[in-house]
């Protein structure tokens, strides 16, 4: 009855009846009530049982190392900590056990700074560590200094030939998570087995979790088919870990087949289980089994749905693009009396803000928040003031002057937010009004804060201040990003700057940031009107080059050419006089070679075989020549005729060519699209050589 002891009055209680029995109590008794006392942060009345049993010459190292123990248990690690320091002034010794205790109540409350001390004082005092000692040490160097130096107490363990366990590897294991070095923790586990420590659970679920850490699923299912192949069967941690493991495409499918195990085979799940299938289902946006996951966990007697499973559902809703589903979800759940919490009302909110009529919805979501004890958090806010900004940038400018006096901090994010409703409303001025009043907050602006700041200026008819903006970013070592050079090269477009904007898009190419369609068209407006036409032509060039190699929206590469027809008619022009100024090379006899200006006639050279031989096939007469080089094939040519026609070419004998020095290059072609003459010329050629049968 001691040991099931919940609260002070049950302990108070036994207390009273283990004085009054018979003999009083045993050492043994004041062992396991001073425990439970501990456990329970009764510190006085641990002080009261400990001078009793001194005084009844029942005072042990075991009273004080449960003391110890029960006061680490429930968080009091420096009432732990002082019982041990305690211990030196009393003619009791203290032993290995002792250290492991306030070893263990000081890592399990993360306070490592006196971890240091206290192996000091076990140094001085000879008490030899163990592999529980050890353990403790492991797990703390993990937490605070990584891999490393986790490795290097294993290390240490091995030249002092102190024996590991099952404990040791799982700790040393967890350190791998940090990094999310699986390899490590492979080879982590393949020395537990040289070690010839007994496999458990407890190792397996650490590296899987560390595979989870990863993103790979592959190596988490191979841990799993060697556990089987051991004969040892996964708890629900390890299922679980593997759940989270296998979130990733494609090894979603296992996550979910992992899940239908655990419950097909009588396996325990609990929140957490649920958790990580629900996590694996919201990171693909499979939002069907979500939901219906989630509704099912109503009807279940020992696991009750809470508010993150809800906002993971959510999630899931979000991701599958589904806002108004996850809408429906938190109003069902709640319904439901499935508990809400900030995180719920935030995902609800970035549903809103995928959805533009919701804007009433987010009224009232916010008035909700105000309402519940958690209230309105400043990322739930940010989402709301975004909402706002869609639709009206002035009622967000006001919400957003309004949040001290609700009390609800402002960020980065939320004065990111309001200089964007200021670009919305092309409010140069009152953005410039807000970006400089973050240093009241302490607030230091990011890459979207100047980018916001420079697009709001752009458009608010102030680019020369966009581009001291853009100055003053560089000297703040903030790296641009694709959107702010667009904002940039947009102002150097209106003050028809185009040195500058040749200097921006130098930047631009050396930071790697990719481009788009409209920065070219920008750069070569603000080109044309600074009038250097040479670089805006070059840039055409490259322009082109970039639409081929990546898939752009056609209205925008129409939009784009259009408005850049006069530079692209010249380039077609040129293109077209360099093709007729070159020189028509002076074939040599009977060579055949295909070329864009007049071609020359071939003739056919003469093949001799006997009467008594049959007359050489098309294949063999082509072959022939092959090998003679007198003619040059690129493409597989498709004989449709059996018949070997002795002009082939005759149908060029009765085309007019018109000379070169007559032809008109310089006229006017704005009637003819010039894209289309290479087009033209070569149906031409293509119904021609159909219409005269032209085997070559």
């Amino acid at each position: 009855r001691i040991e099931t002891c919940k609260d002070q009055a049950t302990v108070a209680n036994s207390v009273e009846k283990l004085r009054n029995k018979e003999g009083g109590m045993r050492r043994d008794d004041y062992r396991r009530i001073i425990k439970s006392a501990a456990e329970l942060n009764m510190k006085d009345q641990v002080q009261v049982l400990i001078e009793e049993a001194r005084k009844h010459g029942r005072e042990t190292t075991h009273l004080h190392n449960a003391a110890i123990s029960g006061f680490g248990k429930c968080g009091a690690w420096t009432e732990a900590l002082r019982t041990f320091r305690e211990m030196s002034e009393s003619p009791l010794s203290r032993d290995v056990v002792s250290y492991n205790s306030v070893l263990t109540a000081c890592v399990n409350n993360n306070a490592h700074e006196v971890i240091s001390d206290i192996l000091e004082m076990m140094n001085e005092e000879k008490v030899r560590r163990n592999t529980i000692t050890y353990n403790i040490i492991l797990r703390q160097r993990a937490e605070t200094k990584g891999l490393p130096a986790a490795l290097a107490v294993l290390n240490d363990m091995d030249q002092l030939s102190v024996p590991k366990d099952s404990y040791t590897f799982t700790n040393a294991i967890s350190a791998c998570q940090s990094t999310g070095d699986w390899k490590v923790a492979f080879e982590l586990l393949n020395l537990m087995r040289l070690n010839a420590v007994k496999p458990s659970n407890a190792p397996y679920a650490a590296a899987i979790s560390v595979c989870a850490k990863a993103g790979v699923w592959e190596p988490a299912l191979e841990l799993i088919k060697s556990m089987h192949g051991q004969g040892l069967k996964p708890s629900q941690i390890t299922l679980s870990a593997a759940i989270s493991a296998f979130r990733h495409q494609p090894g979603l499918v296992n996550a979910i087949k992992t899940f239908q195990f655990m419950r097909i085979s009588g396996e325990r799940t609990n929140e957490k289980t649920h958790g990580s299938i629900m996590a694996a289902l919201a990171s693909q946006g499979v939002y069907e089994k979500a939901v219906r996951l989630l509704f099912e966990m109503v009807e279940m007697e020992d696991i009750s749905p809470n508010a993150r499973l809800l906002s993971l559902a959510m999630e899931a809703c979000i991701k599958g693009d589904q806002p108004r589903l996850c809408l429906s979800t938190f109003d069902r759940a709640r319904s439901a009396n499935i508990p809400t919490d900030t995180k719920c009302y935030q995902v609800a909110l970035e549903a809103c803000r995928g959805d533009s009529s919701q804007k009433d919805r987010a009224y009232q979501l916010i008035s909700e928040m105000e309402t519940e004890d958690f209230g309105i958090s400043t990322r739930a806010y940010n989402t709301f003031l975004s909402i706002i900004a869609q639709h009206d940038w002035e009622e967000a400018l006001q919400l957003f002057e309004s949040m001290p006096e609700k009390s609800i901090p402002r960020d980065t994010y939320t004065y990111n937010t309001a200089i964007s409703a200021c670009d919305k409303g092309s409010q140069c001025e009152k953005a410039l009004q807000i970006f400089r009043s973050m240093d009241d907050e302490n607030l230091k602006p990011n890459v979207n804060t100047f980018t916001t700041a420079i697009s709001a200026c752009s458009d608010g008819g102030s680019p020369e201040t966009s581009l001291s903006l853009f100055e003053q970013m560089k000297q703040q070592n903030i790296a641009p990003n694709t959107a702010t050079f667009g904002a940039v090269l947009k102002s150097c477009e209106a003050i028809k700057d185009g040195e500058m904007a040749m200097s921006v898009w130098q930047q631009m190419e050396e930071s790697g940031e990719p481009k788009t369609i409209g920065m070219y068209s920008q750069v070569i407006e603000a080109l044309k009107t600074a009038g250097d036409e040479e670089t805006a032509v070059k840039l055409y060039k490259q322009a082109e080059d970039y639409i081929n190699d990546c898939k752009e929206d056609q209205k925008t590469v129409r939009s784009f050419r259009a408005k850049n027809a006069i530079i692209r008619q010249k380039l077609w022009r040129q293109t077209w006089k360099q093709l007729n100024e070159q020189p028509i090379p002076v074939e040599p006899e009977g060579k055949f070679t295909e070329r864009f200006t007049k071609p020359t006639v071939y003739n056919e050279p003469k093949t001799t075989y006997t009467p008594d031989q049959p007359p050489p096939s098309e294949e063999e007469v082509i072959s022939s020549l092959m090998k003679q080089g007198l003619i040059e094939l690129k493409d597989e040519i498709e004989i449709k005729d059996e018949t070997q026609n002795e002009n082939s070419l005759e149908f060029l004998d009765g085309m007019e060519w018109i000379p070169e020095e007559e032809m008109d290059l310089e006229g006017d072609w704005e009637e003819i699209d010039p894209l289309s003459i290479p087009e033209i010329a070569e149906a031409l050629a293509e119904e021609e050589e159909k219409k005269n049968g032209n085997k070559n």
